[in-house]
C-alpha cells in the first residue's frame, strides 16, 4: 500500500495514498497557471513558526517547574500542625495572672517566707528562695549558709535604710507650713551674738550721740557762735534726745529760733507729743575770763519746740558772751 510520510522535528505524520482524494484546482489565492505558492497563499504559518512556538512553550514549562520547586521548599520549612500542638502543650498556664510553681524552672521552683532570718531552717535547700518578712530581704542556700540575693527595701533611720513614708510625708507637709507651727518663742532659741529685745536692755542702752552738724539741713541763728557751741543728738529707746551748750555771740530777743534740722533719721512723730512745746529750761552759765567758775541762772525760759516732724531749739532773751548749757533731754518720739 502506497503511503506518504511527513516528518517534522517532533512529529511524524503518515498518510495512506488510497485515502487521499486528489482534485484539480484552477487557481490558488488568485494565482493561475504554473504558480509558486507561499504560506500566505494557503493560510499557514511561515517556515520556522512551529519551532518558535515549541521554544516558547518549553520556556513556559521550565519557568513553571522553577516556581513549583521554590514553593515546595517554602512549604517544607513551615511547622506542621503536630509540632504546633506539641509546642502549645509545653507553655505555662497562668492562674490569676501567676505562673504556678509546677511550671517554673527547677531553680525557682519554690519561695519560702519566714517572719525573720532566725526562723529559717538550719539547713536550707538548693533551688529555693527564702524571704524574711521583717526586712523584706531574699536569700538562697549556698550549701553552707544563707546568702542574700536582694536587699529589698528596708525601713529604718540609718544610711542603708529607707525612711518610713508616713513620717516622710508628715515632715514634708510640715515644711510647707507657714507662721510658727511650733509656737517657738525667743526664749527657746539661744541668743548667740545677736541679743533679743527686752525693755530692761533698752532702758540700760547707752545712747550713741552724734554732732548735730552732721545732720542734713542744719541751720543756726547768726547770734550763736557755732565754733564755740556743741549740740549733740541721739536716738534711744524710741526717743530723740539732745544735749550740749550754746555760746551766744550776740544778744537775742524772746522766742528766737536757735537751731533747726531736716534730717529724716531724727524726725519726731508729733502724734506722741502732748503739745507742740516741750518745756525744757536752758541753764545759764556766766562766763568770766580766766576764771573757771560758772554762775548758774535758772528759769531763763528757752524751749525745745517740736515742729512738723522735726524739732526747733528756741531761746528767750539770751545775752552775749554767755554759755547756755542744755542737759540731756527728750525731744520727742522718733518717727522711724
Amino acid at each position: 500500500m502506497d503511503k506518504l510520510t511527513i516528518k517534522t522535528e517532533n512529529t511524524v505524520l503518515k498518510l495512506y495514498t488510497q485515502s487521499l482524494v486528489v482534485s484539480l484546482v484552477e487557481s490558488v489565492n488568485g494565482k493561475t497557471g504554473v504558480v509558486v505558492l507561499n504560506a500566505n497563499d494557503v493560510g499557514s504559518d511561515v517556515a520556522g513558526s512551529a519551532a518558535t512556538v515549541q521554544q516558547n512553550l518549553d520556556e513556559a514549562v521550565n519557568s513553571l517547574n522553577n516556581e513549583l520547586s521554590a514553593l515546595s521548599g517554602e512549604v517544607e520549612t513551615k511547622a506542621n500542625a503536630a509540632a504546633v500542638v506539641q509546642a502549645l502543650a509545653t507553655k505555662a498556664d497562668l492562674i490569676d495572672g501567676v505562673i504556678p510553681a509546677s511550671q517554673l524552672p527547677s531553680y525557682v521552683d519554690d519561695v519560702l517566707v519566714y517572719p525573720t532570718w532566725s526562723a529559717f531552717p538550719v539547713v536550707g535547700e538548693a533551688g529555693k528562695i527564702y524571704v524574711t518578712e521583717d526586712t523584706n530581704k531574699t536569700y538562697r542556700w549556698s550549701g553552707s549558709g544563707y546568702v542574700v540575693i536582694a536587699d529589698g527595701v528596708a525601713l529604718g533611720e540609718t544610711a542603708t535604710t529607707a525612711y518610713r513614708g508616713d513620717r516622710g510625708k508628715a515632715a514634708y507637709d510640715h515644711s510647707l507650713s507657714q507662721g510658727n507651727p511650733h509656737n517657738t518663742t525667743t526664749s527657746d532659741i539661744p541668743e548667740g551674738n545677736k541679743l533679743y529685745f527686752t525693755e530692761d536692755r533698752v532702758r540700760s542702752t547707752i545712747p550713741i550721740w552724734m554732732d548735730i552738724n552732721t545732720l542734713a539741713g542744719v541751720a543756726w541763728h547768726s547770734s550763736v557762735d557755732v565754733s564755740k557751741s556743741k549740740i549733740e543728738i541721739a536716738k534711744n529707746q524710741g526717743n530723740i534726745l539732745i544735749r550740749g551748750y550754746l555760746w551766744m555771740g550776740g544778744n537775742i530777743g524772746s522766742n528766737i529760733t536757735l537751731i533747726t534740722h531736716t534730717d529724716e533719721r531724727f524726725m519726731c512723730d508729733i502724734s506722741f507729743l502732748q503739745s507742740t512745746t516741750i518745756g525744757t529750761t536752758l541753764a545759764q552759765l556766766f562766763f568770766m575770763t580766766n576764771n573757771l567758775s560758772r554762775v548758774v541762772y535758772a528759769n531763763q525760759g528757752p524751749d525745745i519746740f517740736a515742729g512738723v516732724n522735726k524739732f526747733t531749739l528756741v531761746g528767750s532773751s539770751l545775752s552775749q558772751n554767755i554759755v547756755y548749757h542744755l542737759a540731756q533731754v527728750v525731744v520727742g518720739k522718733a518717727k522711724v
